[in-house]
């Protein structure tokens, strides 16, 4: 289910998570509903799809519970969406946030 949600990213901005607390909370939000879900290439296919909608034929080979539940758009809000979107033209800005939602994603799978 998405939201209209519209972040702003200045050229110079870093990326800081309390800074998008939106963010957080879909996160959180998919972590719990991806719970059962086999966990082969789970960051890579949640950041994949939310950033450019593709997906390695591997990954969709590997994991296709996961797949249909990533493509299905049921367990996304948005906001890691629009963010980006909005951060296309900073790099550092998209590489900082996709680390932090590597982190996250993988530390749900092992608290």
């Amino acid at each position: 289910m998405y939201q209209n949600i519209k972040h702003l990213v200045s050229a110079s901005e870093k990326f800081k998570s309390e800074n998008y607390p939106l963010v957080d909370v879909e996160v959180t939000a998919i972590n719990e509903k991806t719970l059962n879900a086999p966990l082969f290439y789970k960051d890579e296919i949640i950041i994949s799809f939310l950033k450019d909608h593709s997906l390695h034929y591997d990954w969709i080979h590997a994991n296709p519970e996961l797949t249909e539940l990533v493509t299905s758009g049921d367990i996304f809000t948005g906001s890691i969406e629009s963010l980006f979107e909005a951060s296309r033209s900073n790099l550092n800005f998209r590489e900082d946030f996709e680390q932090y939602l590597t982190e996250r994603f993988t530390t749900s799978i092992n608290p």
